[in-house]
């Protein structure tokens, strides 16, 4: 991963850990009569990594095309 990668996933990250945490009940995504909260996005995120990065998954451990 390189500077402009990281930063690039730093902000991303950094961004939904902000909404969660000044507006976790603010919407995130509206659907189909359904919705998902700020705080629900940063959880299924935060699972997701830390899931991947059980298997084994890190910066500098991906596949470039």
């Amino acid at each position: 991963m390189n500077d402009t990668d990281a930063r690039r996933r730093n902000h991303w990250v950094s961004h939904i850990a902000r909404h969660a945490h000044e507006k976790p009940g603010g919407v995130y995504l509206r659907f189909e009569g359904g919705s998902v909260t700020w705080a629900q996005i940063h959880e299924r995120v935060s699972g997701l990594a830390a899931r991947c990065g059980s298997a084994g998954s890190g910066p500098g451990t991906g596949w470039r095309s």
